[in-house]
């Protein structure tokens, strides 16, 4: 997407029907082209105001938040964040034919959590039992580790210094036509369609960066 101010709405890599029987064509029409675009308007509308913050990026908004105005601080980050959290829930996803973990991903998550399968119990496990409205995601330290982290609503893990290379939105929105209240069953079934080649791709560019 555009970068920079004015955030446009770009169409997802693939049809809303594309992850079914794991979410559903409604889930995704309703949860992009409703609340992504509620995100990207409202960004819009703020930035609008402030002209000398329109050539910012999405990272350097939700990075530098304690620069902002403090009038427009509290609605600038948490739409950015909106923004910048939901297109990233989007990319991690593909369809489930293609969800296929390459051998170097493997070692890399091998060695950071003890085996594949320990890292996904671990990212189910915190995804039940988050509270309220949070991301699951897995991020990069600067010394170059991968952890498991919960944030709260739009928050971002730039903020504090980390790199995001996945995340699972668990807002209530994300699962509850196909799941109803069972997060589970939605964080057990969303691993069926993670992108694990464009998660590798972000380790491999954060990870270069982080060594420059």
């Amino acid at each position: 997407m555009n970068n920079t101010y004015p955030f446009v709405l770009e169409p997802l890599n693939y049809p809303y029907n594309a992850l079914e029987p794991y979410l559903s064509a409604q889930t995704i029409n309703v949860h992009f082209s409703l609340y992504l675009k509620a995100y990207v308007d409202k960004l819009n509308a703020e930035l609008e105001q402030y002209p000398e913050l329109q050539s910012w990026t999405l990272e350097q908004l939700i990075y530098n938040c304690s620069l902002l105005p403090s009038a427009a601080q509290e609605s600038i980050k948490n739409n950015a964040g909106g923004v910048y959290n939901h297109y990233l829930y989007f990319d991690s996803m593909t369809t489930a034919c293609k969800s296929q973990m390459n051998t170097e991903l493997s070692v890399i998550l091998k060695k950071q959590f003890g085996s594949v399968q320990r890292f996904q119990k671990l990212y189910i496990e915190a995804a039940v039992k988050s509270f309220g409205s949070t991301y699951i995601w897995l991020v990069l330290n600067p010394k170059g580790d991968l952890a498991i982290l919960t944030t709260k609503n739009q928050d971002n893990p730039l903020s504090c210094g980390l790199h995001p290379i996945l995340t699972l939105d668990m807002w209530e929105h994300a699962y509850l036509f196909d799941y109803l209240n069972k997060k589970r069953q939605y964080a057990t079934s969303w691993f069926h369609l993670i992108n694990w080649e464009n998660v590798y791709q972000r380790y491999l560019h954060l990870n270069h960066s982080l060594r420059k």
